[in-house]
This record gives C-alpha cells, structure tokens and sequence, in this order.
C-alpha cells in the first residue's frame, strides 16, 4: 500500500482548477500520487494520499511507512481539492497535505507546496504564524491556542517528536554535502566529467543551461578560482583541475597553482 505513481487522468480530474490552478507552471510530470496507510487517531489502520514532488516521492512513502509502523497518529490524509483547495479549510479539519500551487501567505512567492516539496502533519496542532502588514496571522485561524509551542500537547511536532526525527533521519541519509553555490559546481562536475570521459582536455566546450543557472552562476565566486566568476570559470577550473570522483566536492582538492593557470586556459 505504500506507493508512489504518476498522475493519472482520474487523479488529474479531482486536481485541476484547484490544486493545480490554470497557469500553473509545475509539469503534472514532476509530480507523484502517493498512497500511504496511517495510524489515525481513533487508532484504527486508514489509506491516505498525497501529491507530491518525484523528487521526494520515495522519500515520502519510506517516511510515512515508519511512522505508521511506529502508530505515529495522524487524523486524515486526503488531496487538499477535497476541500477546494482551500488551506485554510483542510488545515482547519487537520488534513496532513502537500501539493498545492499557491503564494506563501500575505506574499507573490510561491510556496514550496506549489512544488510538492512540503508537507503538513496534523496542521491544526502545528499552525503556522507569520506577518502580514505588520499583523500576526495565525493558519489556521482556529488553532490559535497551540502557537505557544512552550506548551505540552498531544500531536505537537517538536524536536523530540517521531515525525520530526523521521524526517531528519531521512535528511542525514540523502543530503549530499557541496562545495560552495551548487550551480557553479554542477558546472565544474559536468566538466570534470567530460574532461575524464575525453581523456585529454577538450580544444572547445559548449555549455547548455538554464537561464537560472546563468543568472545564479553570474553572481557567486567559483571555489578555489582564484575569485573568478562566471560559466566560463566554472567549467575552465573544472576540467583543468577538477576531481569528478568527488562529484558536488569536484573543486576541494584545487591548488593554487591549478588555479593560477586558469586564465591562461
């Protein structure tokens, strides 16, 4: 039962005009629908759901196989467009929920629920607070009693609580530590990468990217360059001196006199 698959025409029927609004810039193909069992707080055994991003999909279905396996209690667990995709609505029944594309509240920036990248547990006990035009703001409104997080209740999420060291437990497994901006050493890898499959160092290169990397790698300093900037450095300082073995820490066995010469490539 815990499962995570591609959205299906059916599932995209429920979503679309609510979760996954018109002019919503997220691929269907980036996302997953995850089914899960949980421990519910009548301590009987329930099928949840969720939309999720792919990238976490398996990760997600790892998390809540745990805590189910462990009685972690949660309430309920459906698509927030069971109740139109209104936050505030699911929140306020204490839906645990994730896909939804909409702006952080009181803000044009959209959250990483757009994404599918974050998920809410038993919300109603763990609201969240946040500043618009200078008002504390309470979601949901009716769980105002549980922000002093000093306080002992059930289903508060803590640093000692089950879904909490789950979730870091997962982190400690699959974060994978990068040397500087990730955008200027994913270039560097790439490189590096080419360089080792060439076996000797290329006369040309071309780089396709986005226009975010661009703009990202525009303004960061290239480690161990010799405080160069820019697509060319990163790619230059990575096939010249770069260790792919070491992937994301292609760059941290760089000498000063790898760097020195960079200019000259």
């Amino acid at each position: 039962m815990f499962y995570q698959e591609k959205i299906s025409k059916a599932v995209f029927r429920r979503m679309y005009r609510k979760s996954y609004k018109k002019g919503c810039t997220v691929p269907k193909s980036e996302l997953r629908y995850v089914r899960v069992l949980y421990y519910g707080f009548d301590k009987k055994t329930h099928i949840g759901e969720l939309v999720v991003n792919r990238r976490i999909s398996k990760d997600i279905c790892s998390i809540f196989y745990q805590l189910y396996c462990k009685k972690y209690p949660i309430e309920k667990m459906v698509l927030v467009d069971e109740y139109g995709a209104s936050d505030e609505k699911s929140m306020a029944d204490n839906n645990t929920s994730s896909f939804n594309y909409r702006p952080v509240s009181g803000t044009a920036r959209l959250s990483k629920h757009s994404y599918g990248l974050a998920v809410d547990v038993n919300p109603f006990y763990n609201p969240y607070l946040h500043t618009v035009g200078g008002k504390r703001v309470c979601e949901p409104a009716m769980a105002r009693k549980y922000l002093n997080r000093s306080k002992s209740f059930a289903h508060k999420i803590d640093k000692k609580d089950i879904c909490y060291t789950t979730y870091v437990d997962i982190l400690k497994r699959e974060l994978v530590p990068a040397m500087g901006c990730t955008e200027p050493i994913a270039i560097a890898y790439c490189s590096a990468k080419a360089r080792s499959v060439l076996g000797t160092l290329p006369d040309e290169v071309y780089l396709k990217v986005s226009g975010n990397i661009i703009k990202n790698v525009k303004s960061v300093i290239v480690p161990n360059s010799g405080g160069r900037r820019g697509l060319a450095a990163a790619a230059a300082i990575g096939i010249l001196a770069g260790d792919e073995t070491r992937e994301l820490e292609v760059l941290s066995g760089v000498t000063d006199e790898a760097a020195r010469g960079l200019g000259a490539y």
